[in-house]
């Protein structure tokens, strides 16, 4: 049993069901449909449980059936049988046209049906006429004209007496059974009209052509398809999207982006960045030196306090050959210059520039808000005083 909207309720099964073409509700109250087609059974069908719960035997093949006082239901021929609700028996037999039925509707106390007839010239045609049979007297009363050929016939749900009459070429008639002299004529400016239908509060007429396409008349602005209803969501019009003049001048603002209602998958939380892409290890120039050369490459012994292969962080170790630099005070200077070597440049010479004052690049998400240039920095006296400080 499927829960999603516009999905079947029921799907029923049975090795008999092949050739169904009809079906309708066996009588008011109850959730019973009666199936039809071309084949030998009839089947009754329990709506709340998905079920056949019984199987009829019939020597007829219908291929219409309409729920009015009784069950009518139009052959596959010319006749049209007024089943009994109850017992599904023929309390009636009607023939309608000579040929076929080519379409029938029943409503209230009435049944009106249109169909074709064989002519002299070997071929058939649809009938100027529709038959009306009363169901209240079951007798068959006069026939409505319609010069054009009757193709579809369909009673207005609102007025009992009234039915609407069309042709395959568009024309339609709204005529008045107890008085067929008086009609309204309309004309349904399409090529070849395949079927007609009529909603249930009367208001909108559906017309289907031979091009696929369904034609809705009705009044504008008040249209209701069921007595008592909802208004009716129709789908949105599809907006035209223009074309984009695409040259090396066209901005990438005319590009439009779509709105997004959930969080994408490239916003990654702050705690699940990771860094990539560490500098290799560096090499001393001496351990390079003392390698020796072979035609398959350089060898020699591992110097290096780590094992061969072993992971380092080359990163950390970055970090701590570029860390910021304490400058010296005058006095720790020239006490420095006096135990250097000969050749060892003067103190001034030795105080960082202020590139190295800087810290180590990091990435952008472990950066602070502010730069390391701009930190404050604390300064420490000596018992000399200020005049100890080397401010260049």
């Amino acid at each position: 049993m499927a829960q999603r909207r516009g999905a079947p309720l029921w799907t029923v099964k049975h090795e008999d069901m092949k050739e169904l073409r009809c079906m309708t509700w066996t009588s008011k109250g109850t959730a019973e449909i009666l199936v039809a087609g071309e084949q030998d059974k009839m089947f009754v069908v329990d709506v709340n449980k998905g079920e056949v719960t019984k199987q009829i035997p019939t020597d007829h093949h219908y291929k219409i059936m309409r729920r009015s006082r009784h069950i009518c239901a139009a052959t596959t021929g010319s006749a049209v049988h007024i089943l009994d609700p109850l017992t599904f028996r023929i309390s009636k037999e009607w023939t309608a046209h000579a040929a076929t039925i080519s379409d029938m509707d029943a409503q209230h106390d009435f049944i009106v049906t249109c169909g074709l007839s064989p002519r002299q010239q070997g071929y058939i045609m649809y009938d100027p006429l529709v038959n009306v049979f009363d169901l209240k007297q079951m007798v068959s009363m006069p026939p409505v004209p319609f010069p054009s050929g009757a193709a579809y016939v369909r009673m207005h749900p609102r007025m009992s007496t009234t039915s609407i009459v069309v042709s395959q070429s568009g024309q339609m008639h709204v005529v008045d059974l107890m008085n067929p002299n008086t009609s309204t004529v309309k004309q349904a400016n399409h090529l070849y009209m395949n079927m007609i239908d009529i909603a249930p509060s009367g208001e909108a007429i559906a017309l289907a052509d031979a091009d696929c396409q369904i034609h809705l008349w009705g009044p504008q602005g008040s249209l209701h398809f069921a007595e008592l209803a909802n208004p009716v969501e129709f789908a949105s019009a599809e907006q035209h999207i223009p074309p984009i003049p695409w040259s090396d001048d066209a901005p990438l603002s005319s590009i439009g982006m779509p709105y997004y209602r959930e969080q994408l998958l490239s916003a990654w939380p702050k705690e699940e960045i990771y860094e990539v892409g560490a500098p290799p290890v560096k090499e001393d120039p001496r351990y390079l030196e003392s390698l020796q050369r072979r035609e398959w490459g350089l060898f020699g012994k591992n110097t290096r306090s780590q094992r061969r292969n072993q992971v380092e962080d080359t990163r950390k170790l970055d970090k701590e050959e570029r860390l910021l630099n304490k400058p010296k005070f005058l006095s720790e200077q020239a006490r420095s210059a006096s135990h250097a070597p000969a050749g060892t440049p003067a103190p001034e010479d030795l105080v960082p520039g202020p590139k190295q004052l800087v810290a180590p690049i990091q990435l952008e998400s472990q950066k602070n808000a502010v730069s390391p240039i701009y930190r404050h920095v604390e300064i420490q006296y000596s018992r000399f005083g200020i005049d100890d400080w080397d401010f260049k």
